[in-house]
């Protein structure tokens, strides 16, 4: 398989929307990611982070996802990125972004962003809270990681507001919120331009019922249950904030998800994606393929060269004027 993310050979049942599972190879969880939780800290108080993936789960494209929560006091200010692409939805409240390119704006729930590191970018993610009673902001981020001949391409940032992602019905109580891919016929084509071809589905169940999902032969897929409980396949019902991997067997191209007609509301997203043949090398906030350019990158940031020319002297209005210090990779 080329470096390069490439779009896999979709079978029939895609086209047809809804199938049953006798119609194609059902992939099955193949491992549970068990939630965990822990405060990401900048400086003595952080946003709560629940590690729904990490780069050691081996799920390439996919790095890492997040489910972050930022009551007030906290946030993500100043920091840069180089060699992937991050995707936040807004779950509630309101996530204010700013970058050194110049993109600015507060993020309303059910809004998506994707922002392309590529050569080096430095943002700032923070909570807004304009009244009194507003909410913790509540979000989930993926980390994807891009071919080595894109790595250093120029950054690049495109944001969709809640009513631009087009919505499939591919059963009576499911809804489904097409972020990028294709789910029941419907498609969002903006999937090429910051994803490279993965797909995200936002999948909401109201009531005990079944869909049929079908993913490209091949590609890595996993499945995050934000709220609820959910049945992948035969398998034993999997609950809130954890992350069902799924297997990728020749022949399979597709999964079939239930909600247990004992189970309330349900809300899960499903991720998938043709692997890249390349290493992951992660530093801190820069992802590269190989020791020598991760460092390269940390060096670079340090002086302000290669992408990151004007880090020195940008400052986001957002931040409060603070930066995130990473002095294990010596960024201080």
């Amino acid at each position: 398989m080329q470096a390069s993310l490439r779009r896999a050979s979709l079978p029939r049942a895609l086209s047809r929307g809804l199938a049953t599972a006798a119609e194609a190879s059902a992939s099955k969880i193949s491992r549970t990611v068990q939630r965990t939780r822990w405060a990401e800290r900048v400086g003595d108080k952080g946003p709560v982070i629940h590690a729904a993936l990490r780069p050691s789960d081996k799920c390439s494209p996919f790095l890492l996802l997040d489910y972050a929560s930022m009551p007030r006091g906290t946030g993500f200010p100043d920091h840069p990125h180089r060699g992937l692409t991050t995707v936040s939805q807004i779950l509630q409240g309101q996530w204010a972004h700013e970058d050194f390119l110049g993109n600015a704006g507060t993020l309303q729930p059910g809004e998506v962003q994707w922002m392309t590191a590529g050569r080096g970018i430095v943002h700032a993610e923070m909570p807004v809270f304009e009244r009194p009673d507003a909410v913790d902001p509540l979000a989930l981020q993926l980390w994807v990681d891009i071919p080595t001949e894109h790595k250093m391409d120029p950054p690049s940032y495109l944001g969709i507001a809640a009513d631009e992602i087009p919505v499939a019905r591919p059963s009576e109580g499911i809804e489904v919120g097409v972020i990028s891919g294709e789910c029941d016929g419907v498609v969002n084509a903006k999937r090429d331009v910051a994803l490279g071809g993965t797909w995200w589905l936002d999948i909401k169940f109201t009531k005990p019922a079944s869909m049929w999902q079908p993913i490209p032969e091949g590609w890595t897929a996993f499945i995050y249950v934000v709220d609820g409980v959910l049945q992948i396949h035969d398998g034993a019902p999997v609950d809130e904030q954890n992350t069902a991997i799924l297997t990728k067997d020749a022949g399979q191209n597709g999964v079939l998800l239930r909600l247990p007609a004992d189970a309330g509301p349900t809300r899960a997203a499903l991720f998938a994606g043709p692997p890249l043949d390349q290493v992951a090398f992660t530093r801190g906030p820069f992802v590269m393929t190989n020791k020598t350019d991760a460092y390269a990158a940390v060096d670079d940031f340090n002086a302000a060269r290669n992408g990151f020319e004007n880090a020195d002297s940008w400052q986001s209005k957002i931040g409060g004027g603070r930066k995130i210090r990473f002095p294990n990779i010596g960024i201080v």
